[in-house]
């Protein structure tokens, strides 16, 4: 073992760094990371909770003003083929009807529904 390292304060120390560092390739590899895209038809209620990526085309927008939010709660209609789902975005974002979106989101439940709780939305046409 290197002389370096026998003294217990300076193990702790590279302990430390490499923890630091360890926790740091882990925030940026899950900042870069997406998932796979699916179908809107493959979205399922035993999905709860996973994180998806979807493309579709903006059917309709709702935008619900709220007093627990400082910018309205949008709801936004996604549909590809004959499927269709209700995609929620927190922020605000200005959309128009046949938009073409990539969202990606946490798949949630509301009022019996199934729903994307949207994380990301990429404007693509």
């Amino acid at each position: 073992m290197p002389k370096l390292l026998k003294n217990p304060k300076d193990q702790k120390t590279l302990s430390l760094i490499l923890s630091i560092i360890g926790i740091f390739i882990i925030v940026l590899l899950a900042q870069t990371l997406e998932p796979k895209l699916i179908k809107i038809s493959d979205i399922n209620k035993k999905m709860l909770d996973e994180y998806v990526q979807v493309q579709g085309q903006v059917e309709d927008v709702q935008k619900i003003k709220s007093p627990d939010y400082p910018n309205p709660i949008i709801l936004i209609t996604l549909k590809n083929q004959s499927n269709q789902i209700t995609v929620v975005w927190r922020r605000d974002i200005n959309l128009t009807q046949n938009q073409i979106l990539q969202v990606t989101g946490k798949v949630s439940e509301y009022e019996n529904e199934t729903q994307i709780e949207a994380s990301k939305i990429k404007i693509l046409s």
